[in-house]
């Protein structure tokens, strides 16, 4: 009779354990394939881009293949890739942001932000305030603290 007993209860967790094993495998593919999706949407609501800020004196920062929501400003990307250390005006009479600084770096009498963009294989000074400029996947865009004097005389990198 207790052979019995002990083969019964042998049996009863036999069956609870692979009962749990198969409810966790099932449940490891199912939140596996959750994930699969997930990431894939993430993917498609951003895009890639560059971003370049010279400061002037030597120092160039890089943040290459950074991702973006799709839709971001040049402006909107710098605030994210910076963590919010721009400070700026924006002039509604323009509808755009004037630069005043990025990473504590201030522009004064002499110098400034100027915001650049690669297109057609050159750095183009932009003639838009930074949040009307639309990026795309793979852009590459610059901040640059140049003199007033020679602002378009010098590129970026």
């Amino acid at each position: 009779m207790k052979n019995n007993y002990s083969n019964t209860i042998l049996l009863l967790i036999i069956m609870i354990t692979s009962s749990a094993t198969i409810y966790y495998y099932y449940e490891y593919k199912e939140t596996s394939e959750t994930n699969r999706n997930l990431l894939q949407n993430f993917e498609e609501l951003h895009m890639d881009i560059n971003l370049l800020i010279n400061f002037g004196n030597g120092t160039v920062l890089y943040f290459n293949q950074t991702s973006i929501p799709i839709f971001f400003t040049m402006y909107d990307s710098t605030l994210l890739i910076t963590n919010n250390t721009v400070d700026s005006t924006y002039y509604e009479e323009f509808d755009s942001y004037f630069v005043n600084s990025i990473f504590d770096m201030e522009g004064n009498s002499t110098h400034g932000w100027y915001a650049w963009e690669f297109k057609n294989n050159k750095w183009v000074i932009s003639n838009n305030g930074s949040n009307n400029i639309q990026l795309s996947s793979g852009d590459t865009i610059a901040w640059y603290f140049q003199s007033f004097e020679y602002f378009d005389k010098d590129i970026p990198n």
